[in-house]
């Protein structure tokens, strides 16, 4: 079972967004059963390390694209909200960094507990502060597609 399944509790009714979550909890998914014993087992860490890296890039786009939003609706850059988007990243880089560097059960650990961290916190996130951030873009009308996005402006704001 998957630490954290896609439902109906985490949609807001903004399509970018939820897609864009949805593709988080895909990433996430695709993290935990790199760590499968058996996966581990025969690759190491090589299709954790993968994983992982894909989850950070989707991430700093994924919160490039909120940031985005959010400077745009005049939201100040040291908000709770960019806080814990440069928290998360900070971590899963941490962590990506260790893959190749540490012991393996203390990657396996540190992977584990990202997963689980991840799991926990990314409901909470997305019912609280992205709830209110389409709440806000809804109520100025903002649209997000009328919002232009440059790649390396995502991985920028996210960095």
């Amino acid at each position: 079972m998957s630490a954290l399944p896609w439902s109906d509790a985490l949609a807001l009714n903004e399509p970018h967004l939820d897609s864009t979550h949805q593709e988080f909890v895909e990433l996430l998914g695709a993290l935990e059963r790199s760590l499968d014993p058996a996966t581990v087992g025969s690759a190491g860490f090589a299709n954790a390390s993968a994983a992982l890296q894909a989850l950070v890039s989707h991430c700093e786009s994924h919160f490039g694209m909120e940031e985005t939003w959010m400077r745009a609706m005049g939201f100040e850059d040291g908000n709770c909200h960019f806080t814990q988007h440069r928290q998360v990243l900070e971590v899963a880089r941490d962590v990506l960094a260790r893959i190749e560097h540490e012991p393996a059960d203390e990657v396996q650990g540190y992977l584990e507990r990202l997963v689980l961290g991840l799991a926990e916190w990314f409901p909470m996130h997305a019912q609280q502060m992205d709830a209110a951030l389409v709440y806000a873009m809804q109520e100025l009308k903002l649209e997000p597609q009328a919002l232009k996005l440059e790649p390396q402006a995502l991985v920028a704001s996210a960095a």
